[in-house]
């Protein structure tokens, strides 16, 4: 069993909103405080930030935070806690880490057409752990067959947050939080956990969106059979504008275009 669980990726319909605004956020909105201070202003209301959660971590993550020793670039340790991590997820589902690691490859070639190069590897490490909150759902919910209840839609939903959590707690992966938290974002603010749409989204959150997305329509699930990769293809430009950046689907498609059978 993979870590991707796509059931509200069903009966998605086709884009009706054409894209807008910038696909660039200023360093003070990559932020996850000041996107959630935002957030707060145009609902009326604060709003929490992860930062503030009095959650404990789900994983044993402090072992993942190696301290730098003399010599060690902040390169070495962002690696060393992502593939700790991993070895995390392994543990408690065999597949998941192959299926991270086809999010990544797609995300990369994304992220490789949009975004500043020195951005791809936080994409990437962000991509690679952006399911690591389903760890705390029940593996029997993951399963379910039939369609799940607005409770158990909610537990799944709140994978998001558990993920920035779990990461929030490594210092060496703190920059990839903002990314993670907002990875089921939709362009139109349809999505979870905050709803928000468009260029409020980080640029590196919607890479991973249509990544991760793509990766679990080509896997076979409880509730229907696996996509073909020409129809994983189609449901994106369907939700184009819509739950998709259309850049981004666009640049998936150009590089799947270009990509060798395996």
């Amino acid at each position: 069993m993979g870590m991707s669980h796509d059931h509200d990726s069903r009966g998605q319909v086709a884009a009706t909103a054409a894209p807008t605004g910038s696909d660039r956020m200023s360093r003070e909105q990559l932020s996850t405080g000041a996107l959630l201070t935002k957030l707060g202003n145009r609902v009326g209301q604060p709003v929490r930030p992860v930062a503030q959660s009095r959650r404990r971590p789900l994983l044993p993550v402090q072992a993942a935070s190696p301290v730098p020793t003399a010599g060690a670039s902040d390169q070495d340790a962002r690696v060393s806690a992502v593939v700790t991590l991993l070895k995390q997820i392994a543990a408690w589902d065999a597949d998941a880490v192959e299926r991270a690691r086809a999010v990544a490859r797609y995300a990369v070639a994304i992220a490789g057409a949009l975004a500043p190069p020195a951005e791809v590897p936080r994409i990437r490490n962000a991509a690679l752990l952006c399911n690591i909150g389903l760890t705390a759902v029940p593996r029997e919910l993951l399963a379910k067959v039939d369609a799940l209840t607005p409770a158990e839609q909610q537990l799944i939903r709140r994978h998001a947050i558990h993920g920035a959590e779990i990461l929030q707690e490594v210092v060496a992966l703190r920059d990839e939080v903002v990314l993670v938290l907002h990875h089921h974002e939709d362009y139109d603010g349809g999505g979870y956990p905050y709803g928000v749409s468009g260029d409020w989204i980080p640029l590196g959150a919607r890479i991973i969106r249509v990544a991760e997305t793509y990766d679990a329509l080509l896997q076979t699930r409880p509730f229907r059979p696996a996509l073909t990769p020409g129809e994983a293809l189609a449901e994106l430009h369907a939700g184009s504008g819509r739950t998709f950046d259309p850049r981004c689907v666009a640049a998936l498609a150009t590089y799947l275009s270009h990509e060798r059978p395996r």
